[in-house]
């Protein structure tokens, strides 16, 4: 204004935001949801049950790196309430994957799959298929592929609700806040949309085109008559 320029304040049309934290908030909430309804809690209990939410979560095993959350930033397993905790699949004796610690060539396997016999949290006691025991670190071990894809085929073809999607999350239940209930949501809700059909193979058909069957007579031959 000082200058002659005319100036306003305004918030940014669309604001930035974080996908990765809100997609953890989400998981975060439904997590908290699902402990109150276990423990039959109101929703304004919910600061109870946050360190469990938060211990589930971080200690939830990822397949594709096999650590969990909390073991990628310190190089221990997480302490649960009772003692420190370990995956399922360490918890009971049965085949596993152990990394080939030589490899003479290059098409030799990365793994060999051995027994479990026993483990704690630094070490796991295998079989080899030789019959020959031996003691390896926990890091070296990773589960079979028939135990990290039971969710992705389930029996029967019929995969598992997601988390949080059996509880009464509408509008006037316990689990949703009454300011939030009452309000309207701001974006429109739209209905009775038509159903797209799309071809499976990318084409559609052309229509027919009217070719006429009758002879086509000669430019030069209306000319010479």
């Amino acid at each position: 204004h000082s200058k002659g320029i005319a100036t306003s304040r305004t918030t940014p049309y669309n604001a930035k935001g974080n996908g990765q934290i809100e997609k953890l908030n989400k998981t975060l909430w439904q997590a908290i949801l699902l402990a109150l309804d276990s423990g039959k809690l109101e929703l304004s209990q919910w600061e109870s049950v946050l360190p469990q939410a938060l211990h589930s979560i971080r200690s939830l095993l990822c397949t594709s790196t096999n650590e969990t959350p909390h073991e990628r930033i310190f190089t221990f397993n997480r302490r649960s309430p009772t003692g420190t905790s370990l995956p399922t699949w360490l918890q009971n004796p049965g085949k596993v994957l152990l990394k080939s610690p030589v490899r003479s060539s290059k098409l030799d396997p990365l793994v060999q799959e051995v027994e479990l016999i026993s483990c704690n949290p630094q070490y796991a006691h295998i079989r080899f298929p030789n019959g020959r025991e031996e003691t390896v670190s926990l890091r070296h071990l990773a589960p079979k592929e028939s135990s990290t894809n039971d969710y992705f085929e389930p029996e029967n073809g019929i995969l598992p609700q997601e988390v949080g999607d059996s509880l009464d999350l509408s509008p006037g239940s316990r689990y949703v806040p009454e300011a939030i209930s009452n309000s309207q949501s701001p974006t429109p809700m739209m209905y009775n949309q038509p159903e797209v059909i799309s071809d499976s193979q990318g084409s559609h058909p052309m229509p027919e085109a009217n070719i006429d069957s009758s002879p086509v007579q000669d430019s030069y031959d209306m000319q010479g008559e």
